[in-house]
């Protein structure tokens, strides 16, 4: 066990040689209101967590925002990690994007490539893409211009974008207005694209039907959910005060622990390659390696108890502090949101960063104060 937590203490210093390098001022800002709006410049990365964000002013570090509402009308200096209800992006970004929420609009200019999943996405006429777009979501609506080649799964797209390269992936309902692609156009769906005199394609146009892959979601969901119960079983039986300790305490520090996963997250594949890469490290690298996935692992079964916990306090609250009540809320909504096409794929990926992320950001600070 010493040996696995001297491990972990690579955490916190790879962050901080290969977080802080690029930028000479050697810091980060973590906000964790309810309400945050930034009116000074910051010349740092920024970490934030709350109800409400919004950027009026210069950002030159990375930004990394999770909340109900953001808005940017400011230019972040590097990349954005973003995940809410509602955001609005109004002058882009140099780098690269990567936004998880309901409502998603893009205005501006974006130097490089935009990842971005979604109930309803929206890129301005006025928007520039230069890199690639990778976009999965429900309804989708493309207008202005993008550089590269777009990458699609969604149900609805409607697009006049002026598009540079290929325009690729599954969708259920195609339609174009107008616009233009400069490659080909090849995408799965049981129906034509509605349009397509409206739109020049340079390269060839091409469709396949979708594949039915209903069943095999549902099965290998399904083994999810067994898998996931059994282990979450096991912590129940074994480490039953443990488990009630990090749900009951989820909300307190926050933001915190939701920079620490966030961080952590980025950076450990990074040092992963490093050490896997030499020769001495190598045997670090894949301990190292198994103690990351493993706490991936439990963050995602803990997660569990903590929705099992929020949804029983929300319709049987005499349940919400009994463990076997929490599992079995979380794991059942957590297969029933995963089967639903589109939608739960959003919805996941919301949970991973409002949940799942913080929780594994909460692992790693006990195991530090532990010490």
């Amino acid at each position: 066990m010493n040996k696995m937590r001297r491990l972990l203490y690579l955490v916190p210093l790879v962050v901080l040689i290969l977080g802080t390098h690029p930028l000479p001022t050697h810091a980060a800002e973590f906000r964790s209101d309810t309400s945050t709006t930034i009116t000074d410049a910051l010349h740092r990365d920024l970490f934030t967590a709350g109800q409400d964000f919004n950027l009026k002013a210069p950002l030159t570090g990375e930004l990394f925002a999770v909340g109900n509402t953001i808005n940017l009308n400011e230019t972040p200096g590097r990349s954005a990690y973003l995940a809410g209800s509602n955001i609005t992006i109004e002058k882009g970004t140099a780098y690269n994007v990567f936004a998880a929420g309901g409502t998603i609009i893009f205005n501006g200019e974006y130097g490089n490539d935009i990842y971005v999943v979604g109930n309803d996405i929206t890129f301005d006429k006025a928007s520039v893409v230069k890199g690639d777009l990778w976009i999965s979501g429900t309804n989708v609506t493309l207008a202005g211009t993008i550089n590269g080649t777009v990458h699609m799964s969604a149900s609805n797209v409607t697009s006049s974008a002026v598009i540079g390269g290929d325009v690729t992936g599954t969708v259920q309902a195609l339609k174009f207005t107008g616009g233009s692609i400069a490659g080909a156009l090849n995408y799965k769906s049981d129906v034509d694209a509605d349009g397509l005199s409206t739109v020049k394609v340079t390269g060839i146009t091409s469709r396949e039907p979708l594949p039915n892959q209903n069943m095999d979601l549902l099965i290998s969901v399904l083994f999810s959910l067994v898998a996931s119960f059994i282990f979450g079983a096991l912590l129940v039986v074994r480490f039953p005060s443990r488990v009630q300790a990090i749900t009951a305490e989820f909300t307190q520090g926050y933001g915190v622990n939701l920079a620490w996963g966030l961080v952590t997250l980025a950076v450990t594949p990074l040092l992963l390659f490093i050490l896997l890469l030499s020769g001495i490290g190598i045997k670090i690298g894949f301990a190292f390696a198994a103690l990351f996935v493993f706490l991936l692992i439990l963050a995602g079964v803990l997660g569990l108890f903590i929705i099992g916990r929020y949804v029983l306090a929300q319709i049987l609250p005499q349940f919400k502090d009994n463990l076997w009540a929490q599992l079995l809320a979380g794991a059942l909504l957590g297969y029933l949101i995963r089967i639903v096409p589109y939608v739960g794929m959003i919805v996941t990926i919301v949970l991973f960063f409002i949940v799942f992320v913080p929780v594994f950001g909460q692992l790693l600070r006990k195991a530090f104060a532990k010490n």
